[in-house]
């Protein structure tokens, strides 16, 4: 429950002006979470945000993020989930999930 409750703190505080990237990374957490029961950090769901800011964004990369916002829960397993936590180094359903780089690079 104390999950459910600082997720949804940490996201009511992202929420305000953000770009597809950094939505997405909310959207690739929450998935993940609600689904799968593998969880990024606060400190990781913000330095995915700071990742992809809109200055550190390329148009085509944003419109790659668009593009792959809506179809993410259809288009990611649990088991996609889970590589790609393991690759980054995330030690899966206690763990971590590092950035959604490999999502947006994946999704193109």
């Amino acid at each position: 429950m104390r999950t459910i409750l600082s997720s949804l703190t940490l996201l009511a505080v992202l929420s305000g002006c953000k770009n597809d990237c950094q939505q997405l990374c909310q959207e690739l957490a929450a998935y993940a979470d609600e689904e799968c029961g593998l969880t990024w950090t606060e400190e990781e769901i913000r330095q995915c945000m700071a990742d992809h800011k809109r200055s550190e964004t390329t148009e085509q990369e944003r419109l790659v993020c668009e593009a792959n916002i809506d179809g993410l829960r259809e288009e990611w397993t649990c088991d996609d989930l889970q590589d790609y936590f393991d690759k980054d180094g995330g030690s899966g359903g206690e763990g971590s999930g590092g950035d959604d780089t490999a999502a947006t690079a994946s999704a193109g």
